[in-house]
């Protein structure tokens, strides 16, 4: 009984005492900010989340969503690609047409000048078939 009413027992005494009662302070703070700060999480995850239209949502859906828009995304990218090409196609066919055309312009047109030059060439060549008869031949003095 003297031990209890001794000034060290009864230090001792309220010091486990203080420390316990901090300890459960401590505990009860801070189950109650974790318990705040998860509640301020899932309120931000349900912000974040998009609306669907269906009344349930896994971390599964979400990632085939995601993957679902970046495979829109590169269909999109596709399809812009696949247009200008398309395009540039078509400005080339369009230019292999008109040089096409040009080049059957010029083979008509030279076929004509062809035609013409060969019966020019008949014009001239019975006068200058008279001519080569008339001339001696090399060893034959006409004079």
């Amino acid at each position: 009984m003297k031990a209890l009413t001794s000034p060290f027992v009864s230090a001792l005494l309220a010091s486990l005492l203080s420390a316990v009662v901090v300890l459960a302070w401590l505990w009860k703070t801070t189950m109650g900010l974790i318990a705040q700060r998860q509640g301020q999480v899932a309120q931000l995850v349900e912000e974040s989340r998009p609306e669907k239209p269906w009344d349930f949502w896994t971390v599964e859906i979400e990632t085939l969503a995601k993957e679902l828009e970046q495979a829109r995304a590169e269909v999109a990218k596709r399809e812009t690609e696949l247009a200008v090409r398309e395009k540039r196609i078509a400005e080339e066919a369009s230019e292999l047409e008109r040089t096409r055309a040009q080049i059957e312009a010029m083979r008509s047109e030279i076929d004509r000048q062809l035609i013409e030059v060969k019966d020019t060439e008949k014009k001239n060549l019975k006068p200058l078939a008279a001519t080569y008869s008339q001339i001696a031949p090399a060893g034959v003095w006409a004079g």
